[in-house]
């Protein structure tokens, strides 16, 4: 997925940590969330690869909770236990995409 450094408006909706790092919700719904985050300066570590602190922004604010946020009715929802492994990295100026389905 390609990412633009440009927050879109659900990103702002949603989560504004997220948003002022440039990550955009593409599609939100009870049964489908996309997004992607153009890697820049802004969330990278000394070594020019994605933090691992953005990838658990993501993983604690980004699809599963929106999707879950949605199917509740717009409900409260939060989780308990967070843990974050980077299985490949992404280096800064490349593009990161997830999708969660539901």
């Amino acid at each position: 997925m390609e990412g633009t450094s440009s927050p879109s408006p659900l990103s702002e909706i949603f989560d504004v940590p997220l948003s002022a790092i440039g990550f955009n919700f593409e599609e939100v719904s009870p049964h489908r969330v996309t997004s992607s985050l153009l890697v820049t300066e802004k969330c990278v570590q000394p070594f020019k690869v994605l933090h691992v602190g953005v990838s658990a922004l993501i993983a604690e604010a980004g699809g599963p909770w929106v999707g879950a946020h949605l199917l509740t009715g717009y409900k409260r929802v939060a989780g308990i236990q967070l843990s974050i492994n980077h299985v490949k990295s992404v280096l800064l100026g490349k593009s990161s995409g997830s999708r969660s389905n539901s």
